[in-house]
């Protein structure tokens, strides 16, 4: 229906360019041209919801974060995605009278991940969101358009006067806003010293006698500030080994190579890595969800 009302839409706009180019060439230049442009993206429209229908005419716009744990709609939209992407069809299985963000879940995510080039964690974050919006999104404004915005990120930690910002802008740290008053709003708010664990967050899967980076961030520490990192378990059992410590804050990310004869790792499969702040141990963090641990 809304492909017809598009095609109608653009079938008449042609109509009013030509009948205004008959009787007033001369005088109706921009009309012509403002015309020119609705035409334009009438058919950009066109094209994209004739894409959708190439797909099974299915959309859905991936608008919350998700993770393991998570369950309802968005879980069982997600699972679509993936298997339209040819993965695993049940990564969102139903659990009862919803759908469940599980061990599949997160695999499948990975291997999309991996497809597109994005961070392989298992989650579901901004960028994912971005690329799954992209190709499945319902909503049809093109690539080009834009908007002016307030704007900070993690280097400019206050908030900047609008700029143009055009298409697919998401990096990591950039947060924008539509108002002043928002934006200085949530700069207060992430004037609070903290700690990110950004990988493993959750879904990796990492061999014994492998070596992977530990990476985190960190905001308004001090210069100086060390931070101490360790392995725990998903089942509550404490720190299982400590990977470092009096570790320099700003570093952001150690090389860890996974041990294979630890016997607390032995006998689990579950893993979070938690850092925590030398100078106030209340500022720390642990990996959103766990990650696996295998044998060799």
């Amino acid at each position: 229906m809304k492909i017809k009302y598009l095609i109608l839409t653009t079938v008449l706009a042609t109509a009013v360019l030509f009948s205004s180019g008959v009787v007033k060439a001369v005088d109706n230049s921009a009309l012509i041209a403002q015309l020119q442009a609705q035409i334009a993206s009438l058919l950009a429209q066109i094209k994209v919801l004739q894409g959708n229908q190439g797909v099974g005419n299915w959309c859905y716009d991936f608008n919350k974060d998700l993770k393991f744990g998570n369950s309802a709609g968005d879980v069982q939209h997600l699972g679509t995605a993936l298997q339209k992407e040819g993965f695993n069809a049940g990564a969102a299985t139903s659990e009862g009278a919803g759908y469940y963000f599980n061990e599949l879940t997160s695999s499948a995510v990975i291997m999309f991940q991996k497809k597109y080039g994005i961070k392989t964690t298992g989650f579901v974050g901004p960028i994912t969101r971005a690329k799954l919006n992209k190709l499945y999104g319902c909503k049809t404004t093109p690539e080009t358009g834009c908007s002016n915005l307030y704007w900070f990120d993690n280097t400019n930690k206050t908030c900047q006067t609008q700029k143009q910002f055009c298409g697919a802008f998401v990096y990591y740290g950039l947060r924008t806003f539509t108002t002043q008053q928002a934006c200085l709003s949530a700069v207060g708010a992430s004037t609070q010293p903290s700690i990110t664990v950004i990988s493993p967050n959750g879904g990796e899967i990492w061999k014994k006698g492998e070596t992977h980076y530990i990476e985190f961030s960190s905001i308004n520490l001090a210069t100086n500030d060390k931070v101490n990192i360790w392995l725990g378990s998903d089942d509550g059992g404490g720190v299982l080994a400590l990977i470092t410590e009096n570790f320099l804050a700003s570093n952001g990310r150690i090389s860890w190579t996974v041990p294979t004869s630890n016997v607390d790792i032995n006998q689990r499969s579950h893993f979070r890595v938690c850092i925590s702040s030398l100078s106030n141990q209340n500022i720390r963090d642990c990996s959103d969800n766990y990650f696996t641990i295998t044998a060799q």
